[in-house]
């Protein structure tokens, strides 16, 4: 994909609370209430134009991930979702906002990179090494102190001082269908349809949070092939999409509570 074609869309911060309250909400729901989240954006941002685009990022997050969100509604439910513990809850919103917006994506992956060789990154050095992805413009600035913020939100980093930042310690991923699901999108959002197990521990993705390795208890996006004590690979078993009638049918076989 060169510079021009990569898309980046994103140029407000959106409230990372908001977003999980109506994460729950369409769990319980089984809609995305669009009305209350352009009421509740208006609370947080006075200034129309910003109340407006902030609407339009949650909104798209939210209804581009349609068929994710029926997925976890079934698959983990409302009652388990309330349950979850902030970490996992962040995995699920850190993975909905990156399909929604791949720019979060390319930014976790080098940040991670980054902070595997040191304590202290800046701003301007990510801007650097994303511009080389993007191409280094306004837009990708003005989208990147949207970014930074949310990442805070989401305890992924911390800001040490201004344009400087430090990475919040790994957190375990603890529920297993969590886990199931933010590996999945991280072999999407990769752009491959599987991954090494040998190599598992080091994905960029999982470096801020971190899912045990598979199998999971029931899984259905995921196959494990093994060809040794080690080797072999984790499979995202529906690359193209999150297809709902194959999924139905998988899960009407392997539903727990």
């Amino acid at each position: 994909m060169n510079k021009q074609s990569r898309y980046i869309g994103i140029n407000q911060k959106v409230p990372i609370g908001l977003l999980e309250k109506y994460i729950a909400n369409y769990l319980e729901t089984g809609v995305i209430d669009s009305a209350a989240i352009k009421a509740d954006i208006s609370l947080v941002y006075k200034g129309k134009n910003r109340a407006s685009k902030a609407f339009q990022y949650a909104n798209r997050i939210l209804s581009h991930n349609k068929t994710i969100l029926e997925f976890i509604q079934k698959r983990i439910g409302n009652e388990r979702y309330k349950r979850l513990n902030g970490t996992d809850k962040h995995a699920i919103t850190l993975a909905l906002i990156s399909l929604a917006y791949p720019l979060f994506y390319d930014v976790i992956v080098v940040l991670a990179k980054v902070f595997r060789v040191q304590e202290l990154v800046s701003r301007r050095y990510i801007a650097q090494k994303i511009g080389s992805l993007y191409g280094s413009n306004r837009t990708l600035e003005i989208a990147l102190d949207a970014i930074f913020p949310m990442l805070v939100d989401l305890n992924l980093i911390l800001r040490a001082k201004r344009g400087v930042y430090s990475a919040v310690p790994c957190k375990d991923l603890v529920d297993d269908k969590v886990a199931e699901l933010f590996v999945a999108i991280g072999i999407r959002l990769s752009g491959g349809k599987q991954i090494s197990i040998d190599d598992f521990e080091y994905r960029d993705w999982h470096f801020f949070l971190k899912p045990k390795q598979p199998p999971y208890q029931n899984q259905v996006l995921l196959g494990v092939s093994k060809t040794g004590a080690k080797q072999g690979y984790i499979e995202f078993k529906n690359p193209k999409e999150l297809d709902k009638k194959q999924l139905t049918r998988e899960m009407e076989h392997k539903i727990d509570p």
